[in-house]
């Protein structure tokens, strides 16, 4: 057995249609919410993550999902903006989750970046095959109340069923921990395309890093 460290970070920005970075605190009321994150989970990244994205734990999200891509294989149409600092942020490699506040005439987009440093986090998702096991994860937060929001595990089926575990941020850390933006995570969960971590990221943190400890045979 062997086993691997590696780490992601997801970072969270909002634009304007020409793909200018505006500050969050300067965006509609109706956009300064909490917003979803998908980690693993490739049987749902290959349905448009139609079932992590779902009301069952979404209630009364209303940001339309445009959709995911990794950066270098597609560039969004909005790249050729003059005042596109967006893409500043980016690079090859990265996964994209997209969302706006109007599918059909939008004023604002939604970015939600994965990171990784050594490959492209859609690389290391598709690599998983069911030989590897998610020992436990280092969670790192830059605004504590990010730990309100619960870490969903979601179990797939050959057919599109799913069942949901949840891990309660606040009650994983010590009182000692109260105030740490960190907090490590331990659980035995084999790693394939069918198993899926998805969450809530709160409006007021715009930077989560994982390190996660994989067992390989």
């Amino acid at each position: 057995m062997k086993q691997t460290i590696f780490t992601q970070s997801i970072q969270k920005f909002f634009t304007d249609t020409n793909g200018t970075i505006l500050d969050k605190n300067t965006i509609p009321v109706i956009l300064r919410k909490d917003y979803p994150a998908v980690l693993f989970g490739g049987f749902d990244y290959d349905n448009a993550y139609a079932k992590s994205i779902d009301t069952t734990f979404l209630t009364n999200f209303s940001s339309p999902y445009i959709g995911s891509f990794v950066y270098g294989q597609f560039i969004p149409f909005l790249f050729t903006a003059l005042n596109n600092n967006i893409k500043d942020m980016l690079t090859g490699g990265d996964l994209i989750h997209l969302f706006c506040d109007n599918i059909d005439n939008p004023d604002n987009y939604i970015w939600i970046i994965h990171k990784c440093p050594r490959t492209s986090p859609l690389s290391i998702l598709q690599s998983f095959d069911g030989c590897s096991t998610l020992l436990e994860f280092n969670y790192a937060v830059d605004n504590v109340t990010q730990y309100r929001n619960s870490l969903k595990l979601n179990q797939f089926d050959r057919v599109g069923n799913f069942l949901s575990d949840s891990i309660d941020t606040i009650a994983s850390r010590t009182p000692n921990q109260r105030l740490d933006l960190f907090t490590r995570i331990k659980l035995a969960k084999k790693l394939d395309r069918f198993f899926g971590i998805s969450f809530l990221i709160d409006f007021s943190c715009d930077r989560i890093n994982f390190e996660f400890t994989i067992q390989t045979n």
